[in-house]
C-alpha cells in the first residue's frame, strides 16, 4: 500500500480527502478485490492504463472500491509493486506499508526537512502538476531534480539503508525486500536536496 494514507501513517496526519492506494500485480489483483469486496466495499469505476498516475508507465488499470466515506485505489502494475512505487511523481509519496514492514525511502526529506522532490514529475502533464501541489498544500516544499547539476544525488539506494526510515510492525516476514531489484542496490535518479 502507498499513497496519502500510508504518508499519514509516518505524519500521523489525517489529510482530506485521503484515499489508500493498494498496488498489486494483475496475478494478485483477484484476491485484493475479492477481500474489499467481503469487507462491504463497493466498485464505483475502472480505468485502463494511467489516467491518474501519469509517471507510472507500468500502472495497467486502476479499480475505485468505496465503503462510506473510505476509498481504496487498487492499482493494478506490470511488475512489482515495490518498483512502481519507487517511480512515483516526487519522493514524499515513495513510502510503502506491507504485511510486515513500513518503509519511508526519502525520510529525511520527507519528515525531517518537509522537502518533497520530484523525481519524474512530468509538468506537461496535468495529473502530475496536480499531485505535486496536493503536496505543496500539505506543506511540502517542491524541489525539482535535475539530472545535469552537480550536487545531484546520485546515491545507489536499497531498503534499509541509512537513508531510510523502515519500520518492522509484526512478526511476519513477506520477504517483500528480498524480492525486489532495490535489496540489491540500485541507482537511484539523480535528486538535488538544497
Amino acid at each position: 500500500m502507498s499513497g496519502s494514507a500510508v504518508l499519514a501513517m509516518l505524519t500521523n496526519v489525517l489529510y482530506e480527502d485521503a484515499d489508500l492506494d493498494w498496488i498489486v500485480d494483475l496475478p494478485g489483483r483477484a484476491g485484493v478485490v475479492e477481500f474489499l469486496q467481503d469487507e462491504g466495499f463497493q466498485s464505483r469505476d475502472m480505468w485502463s492504463g494511467c489516467k491518474y498516475y501519469a509517471e507510472m508507465n507500468s500502472v495497467l488499470s486502476v479499480w475505485e472500491f468505496v465503503r462510506g466515506e473510505a476509498r481504496v485505489q487498487v492499482v493494478t502494475v506490470d511488475g512489482t509493486p515495490f518498483e512502481s512505487v519507487m517511480a512515483f511523481h516526487s519522493t514524499v509519496v515513495c513510502n510503502i506499508f506491507t504485511s510486515s514492514s513500513l518503509v519511508c525511502m526519502y525520510a529525511k526529506e520527507t519528515l525531517m526537512d518537509k522537502v518533497n522532490v520530484a523525481i519524474s514529475a512530468d509538468v506537461s502533464q496535468p495529473a502530475s502538476v496536480q499531485a505535486l501541489m496536493k503536496y505543496a498544500a500539505r506543506g511540502w516544499s517542491l524541489k525539482y531534480a535535475m539530472v545535469g547539476m552537480p550536487d545531484a544525488d546520485r546515491r545507489t539506494r536499497f531498503v534499509g539503508d541509512s537513508h531510510c526510515l523502515v519500520y518492522h510492525h509484526g512478526t511476519c516476514r513477506d520477504n517483500i525486500f528480498l524480492e525486489y531489484l532495490w535489496c540489491n542496490g540500485r541507482t537511484t535518479p539523480p535528486v538535488v536536496c538544497r
